[in-house]
């Protein structure tokens, strides 16, 4: 209780302008974080999506990835959700 093993992890989606909370715990695997951002984004399970940082590089989606603030928008990060279908759906993470 309260000690760092078992704090939860908060990543901050920005969604057609509607703030997303997905809050993980170390233990999620990255397949379950990818599935909590999947629901967030309002897309399937097995959508690919990539994290890419403001640089322009790929972040690896799992529970060390560094999370973010609601308020914090200096650096972004982008969530491309591509679908089979070849629609490109391009979203924010705010990061701090």
């Amino acid at each position: 209780m309260g000690s760092a093993s078992s704090s939860y992890r908060v990543i901050y989606l920005d969604v057609d302008g509607r703030i997303q909370k997905v809050v993980f715990s170390r233990f999620c695997s990255p397949c379950d974080i990818k599935e909590l951002f999947c629901t967030a984004l309002g897309v399937t399970r097995n959508t690919a999506l990539s994290l890419v940082d403001p640089t322009g590089a790929l972040v690896s989606i799992d529970p060390t990835m560094p999370h973010n603030t609601e308020s914090k928008q200096e650096e972004e990060y982008n969530v491309s959700a591509e679908r089979t279908l070849a629609l490109r759906t391009n979203l924010c993470v705010l990061v701090c």
